[in-house]
């Protein structure tokens, strides 16, 4: 396990307006596929204070039940601390009337900038362009409760559209950014709660990760003998027909597979039947393909028996990265490239305020016939 990799503190430019100036080791971490860790973001008091709002808003029951990756409640068809989770949604979030209102605006003008800030420093333009909610500074944004015991399963927080089939298409924007800020106050080793992340070994990833001109990455080519780095791989998809490719050696598309069908199965095992689409054009790269994470829907996860686990272990290439929800702490990594998972809280409840930078999604010639 690796311990995390604390980055500078971002600098806020003079006027209320500008952008956050993202200093280029935090943009040069996130495009790599690892978190990065931006302590002091938020100063004790306002930490205080949105602490105080979210404890307000949940004491009078305007949070609610998250969806759900795998938790213990759902396995076993009974409520128990696994699931003691819960958010207070956009609606409420930009709710003028609800609580601090007040708090929760400077904390959006604040994203807003660390937004457009992002934007610039990942060459993300789209992601300045991106749908965000008035006052809220975030294409989403939540508070997170969860309560003593309460973890949350191994995801990735974006795939592919045609990992979702037509539903990933009727969306303008799609998750670019993940981000959180943590809320607690005195938090120590351990009080639990910690997320995980789960990385690719450092200098191991060739190439920014993510997306390539809008198409999302579903995975990657393992190191080897020869080629000593781990390399994206991205997947095209127009009107449902697919190809997956890496970039070349001279920044274009270098196909990795023939035209295919998108189909569900592909994505609800693991490698093996992604892996045999290789076998036409690049038989001898076929055992190196990897998926990030492969999207199993709760029937899927039952028909291969697996059950809610409150931790995992790093897969092959992989290096665990646990960082402490300690207040006022900003952690920022790419939606689509990154595993991560939050580790059972012992006696103490963890709160947090976290959401998405969304970008736009591909054009309407890459939707479904």
């Amino acid at each position: 396990m690796r311990s995390p990799l604390v980055l500078p503190l971002l600098l806020l430019l003079p006027s209320r307006s500008s952008p956050l100036t993202v200093p280029p080791s935090v943009a040069a971490t996130i495009q790599s596929g690892r978190i990065a860790i931006i302590p002091n973001f938020l100063p004790p008091p306002e930490v205080s204070q949105l602490r105080a709002d979210a404890r307000s808003l949940h004491a009078a029951g305007f949070f609610s039940a998250p969806s759900d990756y795998g938790s213990t409640a759902k396995d076993k068809g009974a409520k128990d601390a696994g699931s003691d989770r819960s958010l207070l949604r956009l609606a409420r979030w930009s709710d003028p009337a609800l609580a601090d209102f007040a708090a929760r605006r400077r904390l959006g003008a604040r994203m807003a900038r660390l937004r457009s800030g992002l934007a610039l420093a990942l060459a993300r333009p789209a992601l300045d362009r991106g749908a965000a909610a008035p006052d809220a500074g975030s294409s989403e944004i939540s508070y997170s409760r969860f309560g003593p015991g309460a973890f949350l399963r191994r995801h990735v927080d974006e795939h592919h559209e045609e990992l979702k089939l037509r539903a990933g298409w009727r969306a303008p924007t799609r998750r670019s950014v993940s981000w959180l800020v943590y809320l607690n106050e005195g938090w120590g080793e351990g009080d639990g709660g910690e997320l995980r992340c789960f990385e690719r070994g450092a200098g191991r990833v060739a190439g920014p990760v993510g997306a390539e001109d809008g198409d999302l990455q579903v995975g990657l080519l393992r190191a080897a003998r020869g080629d000593p780095v781990e390399r994206p791989v991205f997947m095209e998809a127009k009107a449902g027909r697919c190809r997956m490719y890496m970039r070349g050696g001279g920044g274009g598309r270098e196909y990795l597979t023939g035209v295919f069908d998108a189909e569900p199965v592909l994505f609800l095992v693991g490698d093996f039947f992604a892996q045999q689409l290789f076998r036409g054009a690049r038989p001898e790269l076929a055992g190196r393909f990897h998926y990030l994470e492969a999207p199993r829907s709760p029937a899927a996860d039952r028909l291969l028996g697996l059950r809610a686990a409150k931790s995992t272990t790093p897969e092959g290439g992989e290096v665990a990265v646990d960082v402490r929800p300690v207040g006022g702490t900003l952690v920022l990594f790419d939606s689509v490239a990154l595993p991560h998972e939050v580790l059972p809280t012992k006696e103490r409840e963890r709160w947090a305020v976290s959401g998405w930078f969304h970008e736009k999604q591909q054009g309407e010639h890459h939707t479904r016939a």
